[in-house]
């Protein structure tokens, strides 16, 4: 497997403006100067041989004072117990053994901490930073299970998926509803979607259940590289995230 970089804009991320500008490499549409406030990001990697990734293999180049902040949300929104970290100038180690900027906890003791494949998380205080990912790309489908109330899961490939990627085997009657937040956060416009059972389709033409508009019409949506997203209703459910094709 290839260790591969992405680099992305915390502004793009929160725009959907990702472009591939090479093999191994996802760039930025630096025009796009939003991203203010709470970006909600996945990464598009794992740890090299694992199903996890460790947040020291995200990196804000430039940020190490802008008090940066990494944190879990969910159900209500809260934040997970023990999953709030800042990221810190090298010099701030207590131990002075750190070489680089990195996440430590609120004493600011570097950490290690794993964040399952596809699980999305917030970062706010990162506006117009570039995010920097590096590991192992996931290279089968993801399959993350749903807790209560709101679920921040998000695309962990280093590509765009559509939405219909996302399949949730059960789950077709129960009023899930898919979103991406941002900012204060806000549901983006026109980001708002339901999974229906495929009887729903008012053509008659779906085969499957699928994500459809308020007038369950089955949509495309596209899902951007890091790009972070909400379910709400899929509480027990697994979700699984079918990889694109190019993998």
């Amino acid at each position: 497997m290839n260790k591969w970089l992405v680099s992305m804009s915390a502004a793009a991320v929160a725009a959907g403006a990702m472009a591939v500008e090479s093999q191994n490499v996802v760039g930025v549409d630096s025009s796009y100067e939003g991203g203010d406030g709470n970006n909600f990001v996945c990464a598009p990697f794992t740890a090299v041989g694992a199903n996890t990734f460790d947040i020291q293999n995200l990196q804000i180049p430039g940020a190490e004072w802008e008090g940066v902040i990494f944190s879990i949300w969910e159900g209500v929104p809260t934040v997970r117990t023990g999953s709030e970290f800042s990221y810190n100038d090298a010099s701030n180690d207590p131990a002075q053994e750190a070489t680089t900027a990195y996440w430590g906890d609120s004493d600011y003791n570097p950490v290690s901490y794993s964040i399952e494949c596809g699980q999305g998380f917030v970062l706010d205080g990162a506006s117009g930073y570039d995010l920097q990912f590096s590991g192992q790309v996931p290279t089968s489908d993801v399959t993350i299970t749903a807790g209560d109330g709101n679920n921040f899961f998000g695309n962990p490939f280093p590509s765009a998926i559509d939405i219909q990627a996302i399949s949730i085997p059960g789950a077709e009657w129960e009023g899930v509803i898919f979103s991406i937040w941002e900012g204060v956060p806000t549901v983006r416009t026109g980001s708002e979607f339901s999974y229906n059972d495929a009887s729903n389709d008012p053509a008659q033409e779906a085969t499957t259940a699928y994500w459809g508009d308020s007038d369950y019409n089955p949509v495309s949506y596209s899902i951007e590289c890091g790009q972070g997203f909400v379910l709400d209703g899929a509480s027990g459910y697994d979700v699984t995230i079918a990889k694109p094709y190019s993998l």
